[in-house]
């Protein structure tokens, strides 16, 4: 009570306690560096401040350091280098020799940043936290300087890890179930912005449990072209062809499964088909019945009795709502399609019947796309996507 009355009494507040405490552990810190780099430096001159001695190296022409010669090293002056860490913002003093060079040799040449301060701003910039926000949080964190430009530069620094993610070997992976899906984000393209998809597809084995995004790409539009592209670059990488693959009915997709990976199954994502089919039943009584009627349909002991049951809803409803029945069988996608999961009776029917699993990473990839709205490019969005999936991956969040 005594403490609290003291602190109170002082106008000091919980802030203003962390404030100081990372200012005596950033003080700390940068005395230990300079100390450090003080006693490397009086190693490399041969002798420390003040003192006179014959055992001081020179430097020769050669720029090799040795103990005879006439050029003796001396201090003379020092240089100071700021250093941006997670601890806040330190001052480097490094001394300077009259000859030649010195750098310590527990630094990098031209860094101005702890490795550890650019993971903490690409995590946050992953995990939505615009460049102008990031420079109000690392201000608080005690580091000054480092400008929204600054933080967007640290960020371009992870494009070689990007494209290393992308484009990574799967020769040694495989995945029975394959998931597809795409969402469409806002990207400038030659000063007008246009709506481009990200196709995304995600790898699961159902045995292990285990789950990747295996891989992201942009394409112009939606297409059978770019799905073929898609799983023809997935081949190339050595991804061997899945048993199954589940989506949505989108007819590019459909085309090219059956141009690139003929022997592989399609499953229609049950929740788009029941959408679809409920959106053209105006009657909200009547569509939850004929809703409860497609769950028991689904859940059948056998596919011939998911495909009477499948008859005998359209027979009941074909006059009363045409429309939806079109739906329901069509020349393209019908109900047939959502029971292809009947074939892999070693598959637990909920991990297969439904596209839920990718929709929740495009879901988190809109979230954080939402605090950029536009994009400059399409480099900058493939970046922050990729970065996306990978820090879900590293997390366990898409598991």
């Amino acid at each position: 009570m005594d403490c609290d009355t003291h602190v109170m009494g002082n106008n000091m507040n919980v802030k203003d306690v962390k404030r100081q405490a990372r200012g005596l552990s950033c003080t700390l810190l940068e005395n230990t560096l300079n100390t450090l780099i003080n006693a490397e430096f009086d190693a490399f001159i041969g002798a420390t401040r003040y003192e006179r001695t014959q055992r001081r190296a020179t430097l020769q022409s050669t720029n090799k350091r040795t103990t005879q010669g006439t050029d003796k090293l001396y201090r003379m002056g020092t240089r100071t280098r700021r250093f941006d860490t997670t601890a806040g913002t330190l001052t480097r003093t490094i001394p300077r020799p009259n000859r030649g060079g010195y750098v310590p040799s527990f630094l990098t040449r031209y860094k101005r940043y702890a490795n550890e301060l650019k993971r903490t701003i690409v995590e946050a910039y992953a995990n939505g936290v615009s460049t102008c926000k990031m420079t109000r949080l690392i201000n608080a964190m005690g580091i000054n300087g480092i400008s929204p430009t600054q933080v967007s530069k640290i960020v371009a620094e992870t494009n070689k890890t990007v494209d290393a993610f992308r484009c990574r070997s799967l020769r040694d992976t495989y995945f029975p179930v394959l998931f597809i899906d795409a969402t469409f984000q806002k990207i400038r393209i030659e000063g007008s912005t246009k709506l481009m998809p990200v196709l995304v597809v995600m790898g699961l084995d159902p045995n292990t449990h285990k789950q990747d995004v295996l891989s992201i790409e942009i394409f112009p539009e939606e297409s059978t072209k770019s799905y073929t592209a898609l799983l023809t670059k997935l081949k190339q990488r050595g991804l061997d062809c899945p048993k199954l693959i589940v989506s949505d009915g989108h007819s590019g997709i459909i085309n090219a499964i059956k141009d690139v990976m003929p022997e592989t199954k399609w499953q229609l994502c049950q929740a788009h088909f029941a959408r679809s089919v409920l959106s053209r039943v105006k009657n909200k009584d009547a569509q939850k019945r004929i809703g409860k009627e497609l769950v028991l349909m689904w859940h059948s002991s056998s596919y011939e009795h998911a495909v009477e049951r499948a008859i005998e809803i359209y027979k009941r409803y074909k006059d009363k709502y045409p429309a939806a029945m079109r739906s329901f069988v069509n020349d393209n996608i019908s109900v047939m399609d959502t029971l292809t999961f009947m074939n892999f009776k070693d598959i637990p029917m909920r991990m297969i019947t439904t596209s839920n699993r990718i929709e929740r990473v495009n879901l988190e990839m809109k979230r954080r796309v939402s605090q950029v709205g536009t994009f400059p490019n399409v480099e900058s969005c493939l970046r922050l996507n990729t970065l996306v999936c990978m820090e879900y991956i590293k997390t366990g969040i898409c598991a």
